[in-house]
Parts: C-alpha cells; structure tokens; sequence
C-alpha cells in the first residue's frame, strides 16, 4: 500500500470519526480504536522482508496497542524503524549481480516498510489529534517541532 493510499485512508477514518467533545472517557477511546485497529491490521508492514523471515513479522497495531499486549501476541515489543539510507552501504563493491541483485531487493523491502510505518504513523496521530480536543494532548507539544515528535 502506497503512502498516499494509507494517507487517504486514515483520512477517510477521521472524517467518519466524530470527534470528542470534553474529557475523552474510555468508551470514546474504545470507540477510536475500534475504528483504527482494523485499518492498521490491513495495512501490509513486514519489516524483516520475504526474503530474510516469514512474512509479516510484525504489524503496525504496534503503534497503539499497549505494548504488554502486543508482546502477547507477537511475541517481542514493536519495533519502531530507524530511517534506512537510500542505498544499502553493506554491498560490497566487488559483489556478483547475483548478490547484489538480492542485497538491492532485500534494501527495497527496508525502504517500503519505512515509508509505510511513516505515513502510518503520521496519518493516525493526525486522526488521533482530531478526534480529541488539544486541551488534553497539549503537554505533548514541543517548543519547536509542535506535535511531528510524538508518537500515536
């Protein structure tokens, strides 16, 4: 799934969401989950790659299910990605096509997940900024970089 199609599709959560009005209970948080675990479910996210594990090694409900939970049933805590550099430093210059062939498509797979965890995480904290009033996220703001520090 492409950036701007997972974009698209949190935008369209957001907008069947209504928001919020007061001190969010746990019935209105309930409510929201309900809404975005199944789009996070859907959303492909593999970090490790078909070509290094079995598929689907983790899943990006990871971003707002409790970690206890989510180390329940995946079996370690999520891993949030670093951002991979455009162009895998480990291939040898020396390599064969052959390895460097695999090495390039195991490195597009990297990238893919990241951009997906990105605009994932991106798109879902925005719903979740909409569906509740700042008053009670307002502590989480930074000086400088507002809210684009803090995750979902």
């Amino acid at each position: 799934m492409s950036p701007d199609a997972i974009t698209a599709l949190f935008a369209e959560a957001a907008i069947a969401f209504t928001p919020i009005t007061g001190n969010p209970t746990d019935d209105d948080l309930t409510a929201l989950r309900e809404i975005l675990t199944p789009l996070l479910f859907d959303i492909p996210y593999d970090e490790a790659g078909p070509l290094v594990g079995p598929p689907f090694m983790h899943n990006l409900i990871g971003l707002i299910e409790p970690e206890a939970a989510y180390i329940a049933e995946w079996n370690e805590a999520f891993p949030r990605p670093a951002k991979p550099p455009a162009y895998d430093p480990n291939i040898a210059a020396d390599a064969t096509a052959v390895i460097r062939n695999r090495m390039e498509a195991a490195h597009a797979v990297k990238l893919a997940d990241y951009a997906t965890y990105d605009a994932t995480e991106r798109a879902l904290s925005k719903v979740i900024r909409g569906a509740i009033d700042e008053i009670w996220y307002k502590d989480l703001r930074h000086a400088r970089t507002f809210y684009n520090t803090v995750t979902a």
